[in-house]
């Protein structure tokens, strides 16, 4: 069972200007997918995380993006976590 929820997937600051920061523990390894999706629903960035990683740890460079609202969307064996980040 992977124990990831949205009390450990921590994304800051929010809203941002540019840099954002992506941490979580993983307790009990499974891949996951870590992707960046716009308001329109278009995935802008995506990574594969294996389940060697027990602690990840990611700055994004947002600053090429357009201001707006996206999604981090951490998807798992047994559902997606989804949080709501504001760029500025």
């Amino acid at each position: 069972i992977l124990n990831i929820n949205n009390s450990n997937l921590v994304i800051y600051p929010n809203p941002t200007r540019g840099l954002l920061n992506i941490e979580f523990e993983i307790i009990n390894g499974e891949e996951l997918t870590l992707s960046l999706v716009n308001i329109l629903g278009d995935v802008v960035y995506t990574e594969s995380i294996d389940n060697e990683t027990i602690k990840y740890s990611n700055k994004l460079d947002l600053s090429n993006y357009s201001n707006g609202i996206y999604f981090v969307k951490l998807k798992k064996e047994d559902g997606v976590i989804t949080k709501k980040v504001i760029l500025q």
